[in-house]
């Protein structure tokens, strides 16, 4: 019983504690500090509705990032598995399949 009333007076007492103070003075710092430009939503909600612009440069940039991550993946795979390791998936797949 004393147990069941130490768990039940602590949520208590801490429930007592004053708030802090939250509404602080504004310092050197703060003011000095760059805040984000508030902006509407609508006028996000606008410019996610326009489709996205490319530069004449960027398709032959993304073309050759496509290729890179191709190589890699390429590269990863063949170091993942063994064509020993390979040939037993197959197996296990076609015995599923069939």
């Amino acid at each position: 019983m004393p147990r069941l009333s130490f768990i039940l007076l602590v949520p208590l007492v801490l429930g007592c504690t004053p708030f802090p103070e939250l509404d602080l003075p504004p310092t050197a710092a703060t003011e000095r500090s760059a805040y984000p430009r508030l902006i509407p939503l609508t006028e996000i909600l606008d410019s996610t509705a326009r489709p996205p612009r490319l530069s004449p440069n960027e398709p032959a940039s993304l073309l050759s990032r496509v290729n890179a991550l191709r190589a890699r993946a390429a590269a990863m795979r063949s170091r993942a598995l063994t064509e020993a390791d390979r040939e037993r998936i197959r197996a296990a797949v076609a015995r599923l399949e069939g």
